[in-house]
């Protein structure tokens, strides 16, 4: 274990010296999320997270930094580009209506969330907290699992459910379509 980045607190504790470590890997982190994000700004999100991750629940035993550090940092910015991936995907059914300045537009992204949330109660209640802890909190599949006590693994099947329900409902009502075609 490296010892230059382990401070003693008390006789059996030891805690990682962050500090010590941002200084010493953060280019390293830095470099290693910008490569998997392609963007400074959110590869600067995980670089913040990675060394947040170590000040609140540090590893027990280290045998290289910068290894623990390029896992961390990698599985913290794919974490972060299925996140996006998710948000982009929801989004094809979240309408922005006052991006445009026309009024059918408007009209047509109120019909698409009026939709949605007449859609969203033919979910179960199941499908109903996956989906919108996952689409509009934003949390992980882990965090969903954990708040709602259930597999990881389920989270993904009845989150994939409660898209495809609603992606029926939606295309059923007419509500899903383009405003090229309600144009």
């Amino acid at each position: 274990m490296n010892q230059e980045f382990i401070m003693t607190q008390g006789p059996s504790m030891a805690s990682v010296d962050v500090e010590q470590l941002a200084r010493t890997y953060g280019a390293l982190v830095l470099s290693t999320a910008h490569r998997i994000l392609g963007d400074i700004s959110a590869a600067q999100d995980v670089q913040q997270d990675v060394f947040v991750r170590l000040l609140e629940r540090p590893p027990p035993q280290v045998e290289s930094w910068p290894a623990w550090l390029k896992t961390a940092t990698t599985r913290k910015a794919i974490d972060r580009l299925r996140r996006n991936q998710r948000r982009d995907r929801l989004q094809s059914f979240i309408p922005q209506p006052f991006r445009s300045a026309r009024p059918e537009e408007v009209r047509t992204g109120n019909e698409l969330v009026v939709g949605l949330r007449k859609a969203s109660t033919a979910l179960s209640r199941r499908e109903a907290q996956v989906f919108f802890l996952s689409a509009f909190s934003e949390l992980s599949s882990q965090e969903v699992a954990q708040q709602l006590a259930i597999s990881e693994n389920n989270v993904h099947v009845v989150l994939h459910r409660a898209r495809q329900r609603l992606q029926s409902l939606l295309e059923t009502s007419g509500n899903l379509e383009t405003t090229e075609e309600s144009s």
